[in-house]
């Protein structure tokens, strides 16, 4: 068994699945398969850059976030 074989077991021990057994598995079976095909469209968004009235908080060590938002928010602003 080499170190990237995962083998499945039941409660008898009796052997379920092996992943360096592959001999029932055609060797011919690859085909390539475009993912993307032509150009993408794109769209862009723009978010407001207003100064915010919220208090900034600082700190020389990262402090979790959810102490600072109590889990109220899933969006905050890192720099």
């Amino acid at each position: 068994m080499n170190d990237h074989t995962v083998r499945i077991y039941d409660d008898n021990m009796t052997l379920l699945w092996d992943s360096a057994d592959y001999s029932d598995v055609a060797s011919n079976n690859t085909e390539l398969v475009p993912v993307v095909v032509g150009l993408q469209n794109w769209q862009t968004w723009s978010e407001s850059s207003a100064k915010s009235n919220l208090p900034i908080i600082t700190s020389a060590n990262p402090i979790g976030q959810l102490n600072i938002t109590n889990d109220e928010t899933i969006y905050m602003w890192y720099r």
